[in-house]
């Protein structure tokens, strides 16, 4: 038969034990809750730059309509007569003045 002190000691030693994994379990926890406060510190600055990336990205189309534009108006005179006769009258006046045609 176990006597008293026995069982207070067994007793003990178990409240012991518990007592053991709560506070690892504590720690674990705790440890995991560092290790989110530190991913949020990371993150905290998304704001900032989605405002920077939202000016990049306007710059890059107030470019891209510039390049557009100007694409579409040099594309615009290609297609048309006049270059060619601006090239042609150009060539006739360089002939005429180097004595390569007579006017």
């Amino acid at each position: 038969m176990t006597t008293t002190t026995e069982t207070m000691t067994l007793m003990l030693g178990e409240m012991r034990g518990q007592l053991r994994e709560l506070v690892h379990g504590q720690n674990n926890t705790a440890s995991k809750v560092d290790a989110l406060a530190h991913e949020v510190a990371k993150i905290s600055n998304i704001p900032t730059a989605l405002a920077e990336l939202s000016l990049r990205v306007a710059e890059l189309e107030k470019d891209r309509n510039k390049r557009d534009g100007a694409m579409g108006f040099g594309s615009w005179l290609l297609s048309t007569k006049f270059i060619g006769w601006l090239v042609a009258g150009g060539a006739v006046v360089w002939a005429a003045l180097h004595g390569k045609i007579d006017l």
